[in-house]
């Protein structure tokens, strides 16, 4: 016992899991007297889980458009095996990132609360997540030239990009 303490002042004093400390701190969704490493894993997952839910829907995105762009050219009568030019369109763009919003928009019927728990996370999620969700779709799209299938605009970084952030920002917006 230290020098002048009493019992009622030791009993008292929180153990040392549980003290606070300054600084950002990670926040579980449960219980605050999780260990540090299971909060790390709950972040993580977190993170992960709407990482794979933006690729899938990226991917559900793109094979939608081959669909459509195929019915078309059927109806039409133009041939798919085009390669289209490397320049994207504005136009190409502006319609990748509306169709963005109407999935970020469709996604909250399903999961009206957000995956990642912490503004922080939430955050970061939002500023890093559209780079790797397009980098994602521009490997796709380069498997995909490898067995001489066709590319579309969202193979593009910059149409995956505005996709992603999109739906991105919508889901952070609403869920907050």
């Amino acid at each position: 016992m230290p020098a002048g303490a009493t019992n009622l002042q030791i009993k008292n004093r929180a153990p040392f899991h549980k003290r606070r400390t300054t600084g950002a701190r990670l926040q579980c969704a449960t219980a605050s007297t999780r260990p540090t490493m299971d909060c790390l894993f709950e972040a993580l997952f977190q993170i992960f889980a709407e990482f794979f839910l933006g690729a899938a829907l990226e991917l559900l995105a793109d094979l939608i458009g081959r669909a459509i762009t195929s019915a078309i050219a059927t109806m039409l009568g133009v041939s798919t095996d085009a390669r289209p030019t490397s320049r994207v369109h504005v136009g190409q763009i502006l319609l990748w990132l509306l169709a963005g919003l109407a999935l970020g928009f469709l996604t909250l019927t399903f999961l009206p609360h957000p995956l990642i728990n912490g503004t922080l996370l939430h955050v970061l999620n939002l500023i890093i997540s559209p780079f790797l969700m397009a980098g994602a779709l521009v490997v796709w799209g380069r498997l995909l030239a490898r067995y001489n299938k066709r590319q579309t605009p969202l193979n593009r970084f910059a149409c995956a990009y505005a996709f992603a952030q999109s739906y991105l920002l919508v889901r952070f917006i609403f869920t907050h």
